[in-house]
């Protein structure tokens, strides 16, 4: 009995296994129908530019999106510097928090997510400047340095990190690569957090990051 008992639980446990990775590899290769159109604003021919269809990697960022947009929609900008930017019923989209995130929180589940997407006039005001990738890249460590220090207690793990590891985890989230990342990840003594009550006032993408790294792991 007690033979047969260790047989269904070993059973289970593989079955339960195999039920979260195959999660986990559905989760990273999920991706965001995307719509993007050029803001009315913007437009400089007649008739405006079609709007571009594209997968946004839901554990990508919106700006990995931009270079394509801005081949698509170059042709009918007005003379300026080309800072790209979306919005979604006219609330500017924070870059820095994960778009299938932004997708949950804000789309009421349409499909395609329909984005207004600017080149000119950045609002600095609403949204944190961004200079290119190392911004981006720079922005996704210090979340995962907060998102650390609610699961552990402390932030040390990722502060450690050189900048080649650091360079590579960040790749890892570029190019889907979730076996990598995980690895990553481990070395790193993520993956055991500790369970704690602390009073704290969290920023909407330090709860989405960590929402994700929970649903990820």
């Amino acid at each position: 009995g007690d033979a047969r008992a260790a047989s269904y639980r070993r059973t289970d446990t593989k079955k339960g296994n195999d039920m979260g990775s195959g999660i986990q590899d559905e989760h990273w290769r999920g991706a965001i129908s995307l719509k993007l159109e050029l803001h009315a604003d913007e437009v400089t021919t007649v008739p405006p530019p079609e709007p571009l269809f594209i997968l946004a990697p839901r554990l990508g960022y919106l700006p990995q999106v931009s270079k394509q947009a801005l081949q698509q929609f170059k042709g009918f900008l007005p003379p300026g510097i080309d800072e790209p930017w979306f919005e979604y019923k006219g609330v500017p989209l924070k870059w820095q928090i994960p778009t299938g995130a932004l997708y949950d929180l804000l789309s009421d589940g349409e499909y395609p997510w329909c984005l207004t997407i600017h080149f000119r006039a950045y609002p600095k005001d609403a949204l944190q400047p961004i200079s290119g990738d190392e911004t981006l890249q720079a922005s996704y460590l210090n979340s995962l340095k907060e998102a650390a220090y609610v699961l552990t207690g402390n932030s040390s793990a990722v502060m450690s990190l050189t900048t080649k590891s650091q360079q590579e985890l960040w790749q890892n989230v570029l190019d889907g690569q979730h076996s990598d990342f995980f690895q990553n990840m481990e070395k790193m003594e993520l993956m055991k957090p500790v369970v704690r009550l602390i009073p704290a006032r969290a920023p909407l993408n330090l709860l989405a990051l960590t929402f994700y790294f929970f649903l990820s792991s």
